[in-house]
């Protein structure tokens, strides 16, 4: 009897083994198939909170701010605003968080992005203006027709005396190589100051 006994626990063991076995899949099946649920909700809400426009796309109306358009005499300062080589036009519209200039000078128009850009466009009209006023001076007329002489007279010196003209070619040479190195050691110290 004692082993009649033995056998009926061990298939009551291996009943409750394979019961328990199908519990937990159940289990799993079922926290799986929740999951799901909620995963479906949690994706379909939102998209029922959304409203399609009302407006249709052809009439121009936009759901974005538009873009501001200032005015350069409220925004400028005069001076950079307006000046005696130049003058920036009064409209002024941004773009990509950058105010847009255009510059109106003696020199022609300029476009500027930006702030930083507006007044180096208007120190470059003020050196092209400095340009020009150098190149009409006489001190820069009598410097060009100098400057224009020295093929000339290079020439002239090789034809009278080529064995001197020859033999300074090497002092000349040194000379521009020094001030050539020169000119090098000074941007090093203004570089440093």
């Amino acid at each position: 009897m004692a082993a009649a006994d033995d056998t009926r626990s061990e298939s009551a063991i291996g009943i409750l083994g394979e019961r328990s076995a199908d519990m937990t899949q159940y289990a799993a099946m079922k926290g799986t198939a929740r999951f799901l649920l909620i995963l479906a909700i949690g994706t379909a809400l939102p998209s029922l909170g959304q409203v399609a426009s009302s407006s249709p796309s052809g009439q121009g109306n936009s759901d974005f701010e538009e873009l501001p358009e200032l005015k350069a005499s409220e925004i400028l300062k005069p001076e950079v605003f307006q000046g005696p080589h130049h003058t920036v036009r009064e409209s002024v519209p941004t773009s990509s968080g950058m105010n847009q200039f255009v510059i109106d000078s003696d020199f022609g128009v300029f476009d500027a992005d930006g702030n930083e850009m507006l007044l180096r466009r208007v120190k470059e009209v003020y050196a092209i203006a400095q340009l020009k006023d150098v190149s009409r001076t006489d001190q820069f007329k009598q410097s060009l027709l100098t400057a224009a002489q020295v093929p000339y007279n290079a020439a002239r010196n090789l034809v009278k005396d080529p064995v001197t003209a020859v033999s300074n070619v090497p002092k000349g040479m040194m000379k521009f190589m020094g001030r050539a190195g020169q000119s090098i050691k000074n941007i090093g110290k203004k570089d440093e100051s």
